[in-house]
């Protein structure tokens, strides 16, 4: 008798204690885990953040003998580092590599986030601009076959592009019958109107500023083949990875503070680049 008593005793407790332990709250792997920290986060917390930029005379220039860097883009994001308190270290990137390197971390946000490439829309976020400038078609000076913009979209006119860049994508959206001569996003982007002087190609898709930077030291020149008819105007800002919209506010919220500041301003009559077609954006009270 005494035997069963103690086995309906035991048996009771484990069910009680299996019943109890099954009801007790469990810390699971998941909440034991540390909060992923965001890029945001990091930023605050180091003052440090990583910004890619592409070489691209006069807008960011890299002396090769003092490594020094100049140019209105350089200065902007100078600027905008320094409004935000904030350390940057400058990480040199390939055009068409801007969203890999956000994705794998090797920069936060990338520094002249522009033109905007379309190919790049899905995937990263583009800043409020902090300048503005149009893009046409240029071809060398004694060019005369093309009559019109339609005349350009057949085989017979041969576009130079950069891969990742709006100099192939614009062509390939506008003109898609033309020829297209891709070049690597890894060269010196002088190649695209060297390419054309010395007729490798006939035509290029590019800025006002970059077209006259290069007159200035080449024999053969470009020009635009229809200035009233820019092909696109796009804005110059940063860039950063979709999928952390804090980090993408901050930054638009610095970026007004610049604008309404005239910071852009200053420094496009700085560079004396109004007339080469760089305009200022409209005051947030202007629009």
């Amino acid at each position: 008798m005494n035997k069963h008593i103690f086995i309906s005793a035991f048996v009771s407790a484990a069910v009680a204690f299996l019943i109890a332990y099954a009801m007790t709250p469990k810390t699971t792997v998941a909440t034991a885990q540390k909060p992923v920290e965001s890029v945001l986060e990091r930023i605050k917390r180091t003052g440090t953040l990583r910004c890619g930029y592409t070489p691209w005379a006069p807008f960011w220039e890299v002396d090769p003998n003092t490594n020094q860097a100049k140019g209105i883009t350089k200065d902007l994001s100078d600027r905008f580092f320094e409004l935000a308190g904030w350390k940057p270290e400058y990480v040199e990137v390939v055009p068409g590599n801007e969203v890999q390197d956000l994705r794998s971390g090797r920069v936060d946000m990338n520094c002249g986030g522009g033109p905007w490439y379309i190919g790049s829309i899905r995937e990263v976020n583009y800043t409020h601009p902090y300048y503005y400038a149009g893009v046409w078609v240029w071809g060398r000076d004694d060019e005369t076959r093309f009559a019109d913009m339609e005349a350009m979209n057949n085989p017979a006119a041969r576009f130079v592009g950069l891969d990742g860049d709006i100099s192939l994508d614009l062509v390939q959206r506008l003109f898609p019958k033309a020829s297209i001569q891709t070049l690597s996003g890894m060269i010196d982007p002088a190649q695209l109107m060297l390419n054309v002087s010395t007729r490798k190609a006939d035509l290029v898709i590019i800025d006002k500023v970059s077209a006259l930077n290069y007159n200035k030291t080449n024999d053969v020149k470009l020009k635009m083949l229809f200035p009233d008819q820019p092909i696109a105007v796009y804005g110059g800002g940063f860039a950063v990875a979709k999928g952390d919209p804090e980090l993408l506010e901050t930054m638009n919220g610095l970026i007004d503070m610049m604008n309404n500041m005239n910071l852009p301003e200053q420094l496009i009559k700085k560079y004396d680049l109004s007339p080469l077609g760089l305009m200022p954006p409209a005051k947030l009270y202007q629009k």
